[in-house]
């Protein structure tokens, strides 16, 4: 499978990226204000061993999300936490991250997940004072595709 042709020199790089969320039912946010973004996801299969040394097989394996963060400033944190109101910890999120520059396919993850908590760690100097927001996503679906097929024995 062929790259899509480098124009001018331009790859996919940070600000790329547009990180869009739905918060809840109703709370809809455009977030600037992300310096970082990670989100994963593994299949955990096992061989099937019998009295051989080398494994007859292997099973279908478990899908599993892995975890995933968002980086951002802590007034934009702050605002989503505010806006969302009291049990804004373990509230159901869908999260877009679009890709787009020159010459690139226009990409975009989509992240079912739940916030499960947020770390702030903050250092003397000229930073921006940022949160980090931990999420268990439940699936991620890239460019819409899911990574899984959905299989009834």
């Amino acid at each position: 499978m062929a790259l899509a042709p480098l124009i001018n020199g331009h790859r996919y790089s940070y600000a790329s990226i547009e990180i869009a969320a739905q918060i809840g039912a109703t709370n809809t946010e455009l977030f600037t204000d992300v310096s970082g973004i990670s989100y994963n996801e593994s299949l955990d299969v096992s061989f099937m061993q019998g009295t051989s040394r080398q494994p007859i097989g292997w099973t279908a394996g478990n899908y599993k999300p892995g975890d995933a963060a968002l980086e951002m400033g802590k007034s934009t944190f702050t605002q989503m936490v505010l806006q969302t109101g009291p049990g804004w910890l373990g509230i159901n999120l869908l999260l877009l991250v679009s890709y787009a520059d020159i010459g690139e396919i226009v990409t975009v993850d989509t992240i079912i997940a739940r916030i499960v908590g947020a770390e702030d760690a903050h250092d003397y100097g000229p930073d921006a004072l940022k949160t980090t927001v931990k999420l268990l996503p439940f699936t991620i679906l890239r460019n819409g595709i899911p990574s899984m097929l959905n299989r009834v024995f």
